[in-house]
């Protein structure tokens, strides 16, 4: 069965999509208060005003952020980046993935929760490149 397409964020959005569901909602756990910010609805404003576009669907569940460049919404160019809020950042035992969706897309790195909004206003704004993002993430 195939899994649905992501949304397409609005311009100077990224999508936080959770991966960790049960009976069909989703469990974000403490993703969001870690991630700190202003909710408003179903989008968080991180500091430095990224807005995070909170994405959930039951067909996403237990999926990896290597799954997600593959469910782009098909009309459009697709988003940057992703936020994935898979289990580990629902139970509070790791930070969120940011899954790199255009240059090696499927690529992901854990970044602070605290830290998250400087590092995606950088990629937005061409300050900070991926592949810097990434570059001794294994060491």
């Amino acid at each position: 069965m195939p899994h649905p397409r992501l949304p397409a964020p609005a311009p100077g959005e990224v999508l936080l999509v959770c991966t960790s569901y049960e009976d069909g909602k989703a469990r974000w756990g403490g993703a969001l208060t870690a991630l700190g910010g202003r909710r408003e609805g179903d989008t968080v404003t991180l500091d430095g005003g990224v807005r995070l576009r909170l994405a959930e669907h039951p067909g996403w569940d237990y999926l990896h952020g290597g799954d997600f460049p593959a469910l782009a919404a098909a009309d459009g160019p697709a988003p940057q980046v992703i936020v994935h809020a898979d289990i580990p950042v629902v139970f509070g035992g790791d930070d969120p993935l940011v899954v790199d969706m255009r240059d090696v897309p499927g690529r992901g790195v854990r970044v602070a929760a605290n830290d998250l909004g400087r590092v995606l206003a950088d990629l937005a704004s061409g300050a900070l490149r991926f592949d810097e993002l990434v570059q001794g993430m294994d060491r």
